[in-house]
């Protein structure tokens, strides 16, 4: 009888716990800070992140603007074949810059444009170029958020002295969650092909698939 007492008091924690925090837990909304959606932070804002997985970790940061939010994406690569970059190992520098263009109290949606840079091995493999997407806030009952849209890259890449162009073309998909109201964590993932042209790049194609986790907390 005793042990039967104990089971369901333990039990019975576990649950009081799991709906406390349940509870504390801030349902997501369109309008919940982000790293990889679509909400703009308002002016004055400033969110800073850690974002690791295949093929990068990169230290991040966004400052809310009058209309608009900037951001900072540095760090280290290490992607293979199917990274969609033109080096393995190195690091790169991103600056996104984010439009809002539709915020409803179900939805949102925004304009990213990211100018980029990369240095890494391959002679060096030197790339410069930039990404343009669409990207849409999807929140769903208690608990996550739908990140969603297509997106473009188009660089020019030196690796060896050669010079070839590089075009990407992928999906966002990801789930965003509030720990608290500052702090989230989320999952996006990218599924697309690539494919290159010009001198030293000959041409020719491939698949393209990136898996990051991240991490953010809004000041």
């Amino acid at each position: 009888m005793n042990q039967r007492i104990v089971r369901f008091a333990a039990l019975a924690a576990v649950l009081a716990c799991t709906s406390v925090a349940a509870a504390e837990m801030p349902m997501p909304t369109a309008s919940t800070p982000t790293l990889y959606g679509a909400q703009v932070l308002p002016k004055g804002d400033m969110v800073l992140g850690l974002t690791t997985g295949y093929p990068a970790t990169t230290f991040d940061m966004y400052w809310g603007l009058p209309s608009v939010d900037l951001g900072l994406h540095v760090g280290l690569t290490y992607g293979g074949r199917l990274s969609g970059l033109a080096q393995r190992f190195g690091m790169e520098v991103l600056v996104p810059l984010r439009w809002m263009i539709v915020e409803k109290p179900k939805w949102a949606a925004a304009i990213r444009f990211t100018p980029l840079l990369m240095l890494g091995e391959t002679g060096p493999s030197f790339t410069l170029g930039g990404d343009v997407g669409v990207l849409f806030d999807i929140p769903l009952p208690k608990i996550f958020k739908i990140i969603v849209g297509p997106e473009l890259r188009t660089a020019m890449v030196t690796p060896g002295g050669n010079v070839f162009y590089l075009g990407e073309l992928w999906i966002n998909m990801g789930i965003e969650t509030n720990i608290s109201q500052e702090f989230f964590v989320g999952l996006v993932f990218h599924g697309g092909g690539a494919w290159a042209a010009g001198n030293g790049g000959g041409g020719g194609g491939g698949g393209l698939f990136n898996a990051l986790i991240y991490g953010g907390m809004k000041f």
